[in-house]
């Protein structure tokens, strides 16, 4: 072996190495988990279609029932976008204790083994975790739900389905090592959808203990109030963070008593803290997910006055060069409900912001006081006070 084939060698070894090395710090790569319990952050429950009718072009199996049932879970990681489900019972069974799921994804049941429920209920069985493999961006990739079918009084059935599934691990944001999860919240298959709507976007827990923070997948993650940049494997594998201080951002207005705002989007779940009144986030879609007022009486107390759950009022766009104005804080309207069914009164009370948000008042970090509701009939004979309760 000559001297420039050793010298080639070892040019291939170190660019090997660099490439590695540079890869490593581009891709942090997580652990696919999965459990029975869906106690992953923001995961929730996707209700599918059930229907008697049998799916065109699919291999079914030997049912026990004569009249089995059918749904589809729906994932763009799957082949053509959708799995069949079907349902069936066993013996003597009431309810539907068997569940059938297309795990290869190839278009039949035919080939496939029954699921037994894990527990049974007078209204509701549950399954899982059931796998199934998908289509991931190196090849197949396992992904694991947990199914519930409920049946209603009046007969009718329903079939819920969440993801049982979730990536874990450490990584480097900013030069220190944290802890990392991937939690697929809509139970689509994908673990980076973005979305202005906070119920629909995909959650990253970074961090643990007291120093946890839960934020939505999107192009940028915000922790301990520095700003970086995210992207996020579509079948969650990985991520990769890096440096935002090339972001375009633009400014957003608000009334100076506004104390802390927080915006969901495809930038992800950011936090502003605006001085009298101004603020600056990346430029892109958001929808307000919460703003709080804090203020102290005087008197030792604190006092915080948050407003939640906004619908499409809440929606703005910043762009960079122009501003968006939010017309968020007091004033707070504090609404009494009453509704009337077969002579029987019902009242509900809440507190509403000025786009139709949920209001809260904290004293001290503590829930105020349900307030009370007096009742007088128009000739004084009954006179009586009652209590709302929260929940």
């Amino acid at each position: 072996m000559n001297r420039s084939t050793i010298a080639f060698l070892i040019w291939g070894l170190g660019g090997i190495l660099f490439a590695s090395q540079a890869s490593a710090e581009g891709e942090q790569w997580l652990r696919y988990n999965y459990g029975p319990e869906s106690s992953q952050v923001g995961v929730s429950q996707r209700s599918l279609m059930v229907t008697k009718e049998r799916p065109s072009g699919v291999a079914l199996p030997e049912f026990n029932d004569p009249q089995p049932l059918f749904a589809v879970w729906k994932s763009p990681m799957a082949k053509g976008g959708k799995v069949h489900i079907a349902l069936d019972r066993s013996g003597k069974e009431k309810s539907f204790n068997l569940l059938y799921i297309d795990s290869d994804c190839d278009g039949s049941l035919k080939d496939e083994t029954a699921v037994k429920a894990n527990s049974k209920d007078e209204y509701y069985n549950t399954f899982g975790p059931v796998k199934v493999l998908l289509e991931g961006d190196d090849g197949p990739t396992a992904y694991h739900l947990n199914f519930m079918l409920y049946k209603y009084e009046a007969g009718t059935q329903q079939l819920y389905v969440s993801s049982a599934c979730w990536y874990e691990g450490k990584i480097t944001v900013g030069g220190e090592k944290k802890r990392c999860v991937l939690n697929d919240a809509g139970a689509n298959g994908t673990f980076n959808n973005t979305s202005r709507n906070y119920y629909e976007a995909d959650r990253i827990v970074i961090g643990e203990g007291p120093n946890e923070i839960t934020a939505l997948v999107g192009k940028f993650l915000q922790v301990s109030g520095k700003l970086y940049r995210l992207e996020v494997a579509r079948d969650g594998a990985y991520i990769k963070t890096g440096s935002a201080d090339d972001a375009v951002l633009g400014v957003i207005k608000m009334p100076s008593e506004i104390n802390e705002l927080t915006a969901a989007g495809e930038n992800g779940l950011l936090k502003v803290l605006p001085k009298n009144g101004t603020g600056s986030i990346p430029e892109g879609k958001y929808r307000i997910y919460q703003w709080m007022i804090e203020r102290n009486d005087g008197k030792g107390n604190n006092w915080k006055l948050a407003g939640e759950d906004f619908r499409e009022s809440g929606d703005f766009e910043v762009k960079k060069g122009d501003t968006a104005y939010l017309a968020v804080g007091e004033p707070i309207t504090s609404k009494m409900d009453v509704q009337v069914k077969r002579g029987k009164y019902a009242f509900s009370h809440s507190l509403t912001g000025r786009m139709g948000e949920r209001a809260t008042l904290l004293k001290n970090n503590e829930r105020t006081p349900a307030p009370k509701l007096r009742v007088v009939s128009k000739n004084g004979t009954f006179d009586r006070s009652y209590n709302f309760e929260y929940g």
